[in-house]
């Protein structure tokens, strides 16, 4: 429906545009996990000290969001 693909390898704007189309489809339920990139920074090297990887940030944020939602 929305043609969803990596966002590195689409554009900009019609990353906007899907994003806009989600809002519309969600009627506004939806969370959005915003990390700083300082705190990306932070957490990007504890992983690699840690030997994981960005799955597992990944992982956080999606709890977080559905945390949030509930």
């Amino acid at each position: 429906m929305l043609n969803v693909r990596d966002s590195k390898a689409i554009s900009d704007k019609k990353i906007q545009e899907i994003a806009r189309e989600i809002r519309r489809i969600c009627q506004d339920k939806f969370v959005i996990v915003e990390i700083s990139a300082e705190r990306y920074n932070q957490i990007y090297a504890k992983l690699e000290n840690e030997k994981k990887s960005l799955n597992d940030l990944l992982a956080w944020a999606h709890a977080k969001a559905i945390e949030e939602l509930l």
